[in-house]
């Protein structure tokens, strides 16, 4: 199954915008309005965190 993602946060909490008339999402946790989203399995989206974590520790090491 697929998930929508928002490309500013990673969030998945995506719902369209405007009921869905507009064409765009709307990301209930940083507010990003735009067409643009990432989808993905959740699987990819589990492989993407896990990588944005390694950066992080990397760059606090």
């Amino acid at each position: 199954m697929k998930i929508l993602v928002c490309p500013v946060c990673n969030s998945t909490e995506i719902e369209y915008d405007a009921g869905g008339y507009t064409g765009k999402y709307y990301c209930k946790r940083c507010g990003y309005v735009g067409s643009y989203v990432l989808e993905m399995t959740e699987g990819e989206y589990e492989e993407m965190i896990k990588g944005e974590e390694e950066l992080k520790r990397r760059k606090i090491d």
